[in-house]
């Protein structure tokens, strides 16, 4: 869960990466895979969320790359 204040840009960027998501089931399976890894490999290393956070990363920002290329911002 987010909370972001009213008119916070942030909630442009994760509906729109929920939007791509959606239709982009290769992209969503491979943010479940790294979601499930993450996870995995956070909890065997008895770490935080921000180790979790990290794990991720590079698959969000490979997804994000693309989705903001596709829609001409990048």
């Amino acid at each position: 869960m987010h909370v972001f204040s009213p008119d916070c840009p942030e909630t442009v960027r994760h509906r729109k990466f929920r939007d791509w998501l959606i239709g982009h089931q290769d992209d969503l399976a491979r943010y479940r895979d790294a979601k499930h890894a993450a996870a995995a490999e956070t909890t065997a290393a008895a770490g935080v969320i921000v180790d979790y956070n990290r794990h991720k990363e590079p698959i969000i920002r490979d997804i994000y790359d693309r989705m903001f290329r596709a829609g001409g911002l990048l």
